[in-house]
């Protein structure tokens, strides 16, 4: 891909992915140090059994997710436990593997949007008590994420901030290259700060960090 981009003669920027090897700008969120926040917040809360749950591992903001969660739970001395879910059937299948008495209590870090969806069908299927079965905190905020009952934790991305700033740095590349200015290296990304929107699903009252 890097190869074909270092082709490319239009302006480019890479938001949400490092494109710094193809000689490309990009802004992405601080997706590692946000997951790792989120599974620190669900073993404060007592849990030694929290489980990570995602879809295409391959995509990179997934990848630098899975690393902070892995992060935080090895720093804790617990094994993590990563499941990919293709739907509702496959997170229900894992919450069935791992509650496996009437007094079980896990905590899930879903690592995207579709991934809380299909753990959310799940746990209502399963009949499962938010948080005090199940305690759940997902990365992104959506929508109504603060309508359900009970509400969504989320790891909140800054989506202006990133896309302002992407905007920006398009623009500039247009300017540069309508001017024909002399190519240069560019640096690593521009990183923004990811924020912990504490609400119900955890176990906490709702607050913000």
């Amino acid at each position: 891909m890097y190869k074909e981009l270092k082709g490319v003669t239009v302006p480019v920027v890479g938001l949400d992915r490092p494109l710094q090897e193809a000689n490309i700008p990009s802004v992405i969120s601080e997706n590692c140090e946000g997951a790792k926040a989120a599974t620190s917040h669900l073993l404060s809360h007592g849990h030694d059994k929290v489980i990570c749950i995602h879809i295409k591992p391959e995509l990179y903001p997934i990848q630098e997710r899975l690393h902070g969660y892995t992060q935080a739970m090895s720093e804790a001395g617990l094994q993590p436990l990563l499941y990919k879910v293709e739907s509702a059937d496959d997170a229900e299948m894992c919450l069935r593997k791992h509650l496996d008495s009437v007094d079980a209590r896990i905590a899930i870090f879903a690592a995207n949007n579709l991934a809380a969806r299909f753990t959310w069908e799940a746990i209502r299927a399963l009949h499962l008590a938010i948080p005090r079965q199940v305690a759940m905190l997902c990365f992104d905020d959506f929508d109504l994420a603060d309508s359900l009952t009970p509400p969504m934790s989320v790891v909140q991305q800054t989506i202006d901030d990133l896309g302002r700033t992407a905007a920006e740095l398009l623009f500039q590349r247009m300017r540069d290259h309508s001017a024909e200015a002399v190519s240069t290296t560019v640096g690593d990304p521009i990183r923004f700060s990811t924020r912990l929107i504490i609400r119900e699903s955890c176990g906490c009252h709702s607050t913000k960090r």
